[in-house]
């Protein structure tokens, strides 16, 4: 294949129809990288499974969006796996928009879970891990059709906790399904790429193109300027205020960060003079916090309007409810942002989409974007490569220092991209040059068996295969599983498993009733297997049965539920609840006080941090204010507390599946169920109505505000107009259209009041509040006014060719008469009783009144709620009548409304023939 081919080499394996639509036209593609091209010659379109290692922004993850197309165009399912929430969520985004046209594309992790019977008839699945690990353990039946799988950031393989989870997944699909598998990396060491290659029975496809070029480089306070590995070197004088610290002494760790902190201000001074977009790395949150606001309080400028509108779409869509947020909004005018773990995910999102469109100039953060996510700059600048912070002290990795400096290049804006490390004294400057900005990513080894104070995998990956799989029962089957993974083939002679396999079952699976050996075979108890399937640790099977025996005792309370699932292993080790010392006697006090709601004794730091959690869901229940709640305990950002609902909400759903399969009562289940609404939405338990059926478009401040004005349920919102619903109900009317529409889609409801419904919301957004009470009193009146709003409505659509005239009630006489020139077009008999029954074929008939006007149409409206049965249909239809009903009176002021239909249209519409009009019969007739 000739070098740089054109993307119409794609067009042999994909349709060409997609290949220009999606390829060409919408991504501007014209001719296919390095990486791609190779792909192709080493058999991605054959199914020949391959470890892609290329630099960042290299057309990677475009490798596997080919493959997965092709599988797609053939019928076949399709997995694309990532580590991070954020990157499923750019990527589902990404896919949904271009793909949805031609086949379903699904997202499926903890915030996302795409429903598994839609996933079933999906072509692509932009998942986690850790959720399709979960869904081979509960050998859901659509994985039989899955034939690719693609894995983003495939050297995490090497991280502690998602490397395990990976591995074990990996292993199973190929064990029970075969799919070809496409690993992507832009840091893989050569050797650990060709030991997974071998693993996974895989060919490797290795570039070192970069549609743009990276420069990597120091800044040095000695010589106070930049050097870069390809020779070029940029002066650039520190501050004054800082050539008082002795260049040659060795600095403290304080006066390290304060130097390098300030050395990179005048290094962006630099770069924004030349109109460069950066990207700072930090340590911490507050570091983060505070670089960037240090960056405004030395009058750094960079507002444009674009800047402005960004940070009052922050305001807009997340309001400014702590400090942190509204420190945000003004640093964002400013054309800067930080970005870390402790803000929403909607703010992320927000300073994400700013800076690709360049709104923001300047962004500092914490690793969060140091991976995966699509966000390159002109310049990187990484603060410091020591990490001071528990748990993670010590040295960045050349892989996490890769990643960072690899988000340099910006190929639309520039063909080469910047990065630069900070060094405060000579040892530092050549230990960076030799650590980092010369030497290659370390080999990564498995974490499978690696046990730590902190972690081990391996008690919950043998409870989860003896549970889950059929074929393994015995410690030969174990172990024979464990040779075929990345650490069967790093570690071939299995030294010890067998020992620590046998350890852990006889030690604490079965102890804990998790297995039992019958005959020298292990089976999983029916514990066992619900654990396994929830996906928890045999590590909070303890605390999960104490708190279920305490609620079964004494009662269910909120606090035993929270002390329990906070206090599960699994919480404490995917959230990171610091309790801090100052915090311990606070703690200790709300314990004591509650003593007889938690179910444990506080002894260990992981007490207290169950505790403190404990406390900050009990407070987001309440309703108490998210800024409070930050206030009133140390180190909690609004991203955290996002992230302890989130992770709760997981627990929680692991231990209903738990109680549910162990016979639990319903009473304890469906207080569990009622919990997980509480939590999800911080409400006291009489909102939880309001939440039904999943509600998200109102937040609890709204929900209040409803209760108070005297709607309880979704059916008491639905009985109003969104004028009505904002007034009464103090949200915004946009807010109450939104609200109204998703009962539709939310709640049950027969389709005749989802129809009224959506009718009235759509003349309230497009026609305002007279047109959505015109619409709402059509179907709500009865009796003679009923026939008054059906008259206003004639006089809508008709006026002003056609005179409606409502003549006065006399025996024989119809409701109302339509002419034109004098002569009668139309005579229509209202019929709305207060019990919206259908009405009977004699009242039907009473339509016939109107002959004696000699009308072309002889019409009957109603606003009955069910359209009559056949038989009565064929009636109507050889009486020449035409059964208005309100459902296609409102569509024919809908399409006037919006200068769709003329009077002489709605006139000819009526004419057409005799039989129902309604609003399924004006979709067909306007081919919807």
């Amino acid at each position: 294949m000739n070098e740089n081919p054109s993307v119409e080499v794609l067009k042999k394996y994909i349709d060409p129809r997609l290949v220009d639509e999606v390829y060409v036209n919408k991504r501007g593609i014209k001719s296919l990288w390095e990486p791609q091209y190779k792909a192709i010659e080493a058999g991605i379109f054959e199914g020949k499974s391959l470890i892609v290692m290329s630099p960042p922004a290299s057309g990677k993850t475009l490798i596997g969006e080919f493959a997965a197309v092709q599988k797609a165009f053939k019928g076949e399912k399709s997995l694309f796996l990532v580590p991070y929430k954020a990157l499923a969520d750019e990527k589902f985004r990404v896919f949904n928009e271009d793909y949805g046209l031609w086949f379903k594309t699904a997202i499926f992790t903890r915030d996302h879970s795409t429903p598994l019977e839609v996933m079933a008839e999906c072509s692509l699945i932009v998942a986690t891990y850790e959720k399709i690990e979960l869904l081979i353990r509960q050998k859901i039946d659509w994985l039989k059709e899955v034939k690719l799988v693609i894995v983003d950031e495939i050297e995490l393989l090497d991280h502690e906790r998602r490397g395990p989870t990976l591995e074990i997944l990996l292993t199973r699909l190929i064990k029970d399904y075969d799919p070809q598998i496409i690993g992507l990396s832009a840091t893989l060491n050569p050797e650990s790429a060709e030991e997974i290659c071998k693993w996974l029975n895989s060919e490797l496809v290795s570039s070192d193109f970069r549609p743009t070029e990276l420069i990597e480089g120091l800044y040095s306070t000695i010589s106070e300027e930049i050097i870069y590995k390809n020779g070029e070197k940029i002066k650039i004088d520190l501050p004054p205020s800082l050539k008082i610290f002795n260049k040659k002494q060795m600095l403290g760790g304080f006066q390290k960060s304060f130097i390098k902190e300030h050395a990179a201000l005048s290094i962006i001074k630099e770069y924004l003079e030349q109109k460069k977009q950066i990207l700072v790395f930090a340590e911490t949150r507050s570091q983060a916090e505070d670089f960037i606001t240090n960056l405004v309080a030395r009058e750094f400028d960079c507002s444009t309007s674009s800047s402005v509108e960004l940070a009052m779409q922050l305001s807009e869509k997340i309001g400014f409810t702590t400090s942190t947020l509204r420190k945000l909004q003004k640093v964002m005018k400013r054309g800067f942002a930080f970005h870390h773990a402790g803000l929403p995910y909607e703010a992320r999102s927000i300073i994400e989409a700013g800076y690709r469109s360049r709104a923001l100039r300047v962004v500092c953060s914490t690793t969060t974007l140091a991976a995966g996510v699509n966000l390159p700059a002109d310049v990187v600048i990484i603060l410091d490569h020591e990490r001071k912070s528990i748990p993670r002290a010590g040295p960045l990795k050349v892989m996490e220092y890769k990643n960072m400096a690899g988000r340099a290049g910006r190929p639309e804006f520039s063909d080469k991209g910047y990065s630069i490390i900070i060094a405060t004294h000579k040892v530092e400057e050549s230990q960076l040059w030799a650590n980092y900005i010369d030497k290659g990513p370390e080999k990564i080894f498995s974490k499978l068996c690696l046990k730590t104070n902190k972690y081990d995998p391996l008690p919950e990956i043998v409870l989860s295969l003896i549970a889950t799989d059929e074929s393994i029962s015995t410690k030969r089957d174990l172990i024979s599983f464990i040779s075929k993974t990345f650490y069967g083939l790093q570690n071939q002679s299995l030294e010890g498993v067998g020992e620590r396999i046998e350890s852990i079952i006889n030690n604490l699976l079965i102890p804990l009733n998790l297995v039992e050996e019958i005959n020298g075979k292990y089976k999983a108890t029916k514990l066992g297997i619900a654990f396994a399937k929830a996906g928890l640790s045999p590590n909070s099977v303890n605390i999960v049965m104490k708190g279920f025996e305490t609620i079964e005792s004494k009662g269910f309370s909120e606090l035993r539920m929270l002390g329990t699932l906070t206090r599960t292993q699994d919480f404490l080790d995917t959230t990171y609840i610091i309790p801090y010392p100052s915090e311990i006697n606070s703690l200790l006090q709300a314990y004591n006080q509650n003593i007889d709601e938690f179910p444990f004794q506080p002894l260990e730091e992981e007490d207290f941090a169950a505790i403190k959690a404990s406390l900050i869901l009990r407070e987001w229940i309440n309703e108490t204010d998210e800024n409070k709640i930050i206030e009133n305990f140390m180190g909690v950002y609004s991203g955290d507390l996002e992230r302890i609902k989130e992770v709760s909400l997981w627990i929680l759903d692991s231990l209903i599946y738990i109680a549910t399969e162990i016979g639990k009562s319903n009473q304890i289940i469906n207080k569990m169920k009622e919990l997980g609404i509480r939590i999800n939405n911080g409400i006291k338990t009489e909102l939880i109505p309001l939440f039904q059926g999943g509600i998200k478009s109102i937040n609890r401040k709204e929900a209040r505000n409803l209760f108070e004005g005297g709607y309880r349920t979704p059916q008491d919102i639905i009985k109003d107009t969104p004028s009505k619903l904002s007034e009464k109900g103090k949200i915004k009317k946009a807010r109450a259209r939104q609200l109204l529409y998703e009962i539709t889609e939310k709640i049950q409801l027969p389709s005749h009041e989802k129809v009224r419904i959506r009718q009235i919301v759509t003349a309230d957004k497009n026609y305002g509040n007279t047109a959505a009470n015109l619409v709402a009193s059509l179907y709500d009146a009865h009796g003679d006014k009923f026939t008054h709003f059906v008259e206003e409505s004639l006089k809508v659509l008709l006026k002003p060719d056609y005179k409606v005239l409502r003549l006065e009630i006399e025996r024989g006489d119809p409701d109302i008469i339509v002419k034109k020139d004098e002569k009668c077009i139309m005579t229509i008999e209202c019929y709305a009783p207060k019990s919206r029954e259908t009405p009977s074929i004699s009242k039907i008939l009473e339509a016939n009144k109107g002959r004696k006007f000699n009308p072309e149409i002889l019409a009957f409206c109603t606003n009955a709620v069910r359209i009559p049965q056949k038989e009565i249909i064929d009636n109507i239809i050889s009486n020449n009548i035409r059964y208005l009903h309100i459902s296609g009176l409102v569509e024919l002021l809908l399409l006037s409304w919006n200068n769709e239909i003329g009077p002489d249209d709605v006139v000819n519409i009526l004419r057409k023939k005799p039989g129902i009009i309604d609003r399924s019969f004006l979709f067909q007739y306007f081919g919807r």
